[in-house]
């Protein structure tokens, strides 16, 4: 900002900032892939839960962890 003292400047500056958020959100929307990820983390029996969302055909990953109570499942 070697002019930051010319007003002109201020307002070029958020325009082009303002307009590489619109492209950019018009650009990521051509582009979106439609991928959701949930995180769910529990102490409780998960096999219902499994066989309920992969009937439903969505991917899932099971992964054993310690949590701060002891062992939970991170689906």
């Amino acid at each position: 900002m070697n002019n930051a003292d010319n007003w002109v400047c201020y307002i070029a500056w958020a325009s082009g900032f303002a307009a590489g958020n619109y492209i950019g959100l018009i650009i990521e929307e051509k582009l979106a892939l439609g991928l959701q990820i949930v995180r769910i983390i529990t102490g409780h029996e998960t096999e219902f839960l499994i066989d309920k969302l992969s009937k439903e055909n969505h991917g899932i990953t099971v992964i054993e962890a310690k949590g701060a109570k002891g062992p939970v499942k991170m689906i």
